[in-house]
C-alpha cells in the first residue's frame, strides 16, 4: 500500500487536503525514516511521522516577538501582554511525539525496531 493511502487512512481527517500537501509531509518524514531499522512497517512508520508533522504544522502555535514558542494562554491589550505555553514533553528527548497521539503511533513502532546499547556496567 502506497504511504499516502496508509495516511489517509490512519488519519481520515487529512483525506480531504490536497495530495501536494500529503506528499510534501510523506516527504519529509521519508527522509527521517529508515527502511533498512523498519523494514515491513516502512510505510506504516513514514505515515505516523508525516500525519504527526502535519498535525504540529495545523495547531495554533505562536511565535512571539521576543521569540517566545508555544500556544498563547493569555492576551491583554492595553500595554500589550502575551502568555505562552509549551508542553513538558518538549523537555523530554522524544520532543513533539508526545504531543499528537500519531507521533506517539510512531515511537511505538520505532520502540519496537530499534535496540537500544546495553552495556554488562548498567
Amino acid at each position: 500500500m502506497a504511504v499516502l493511502d496508509v495516511l489517509k487512512e490512519i488519519a481520515p481527517e487529512y483525506a480531504t487536503i490536497d495530495p501536494a500537501r500529503l506528499n510534501t509531509f510523506i516527504g519529509f518524514a521519508e527522509n527521517q525514516v529508515s527502511e533498512i531499522v523498519f523494514g515491513l512497517d516502512h510505510e506504516l512508520a513514514v505515515a505516523y511521522l508525516a500525519a504527526h508533522m502535519l498535525a504540529l504544522s495545523t495547531r495554533n502555535t505562536n511565535i512571539g516577538i521576543d521569540g517566545q514558542v508555544g500556544n498563547v494562554t493569555s492576551k491583554k491589550e492595553g500595554d500589550l501582554a502575551l502568555g505562552y505555553a509549551l508542553p513538558s514533553a518538549l523537555a523530554n528527548k522524544d520532543g513533539t511525539l508526545l504531543t499528537t497521539s500519531y507521533g506517539i503511533e510512531f515511537m511505538r513502532l520505532r520502540d519496537m525496531h530499534v535496540i537500544g546499547l546495553r552495556t554488562f556496567y548498567g
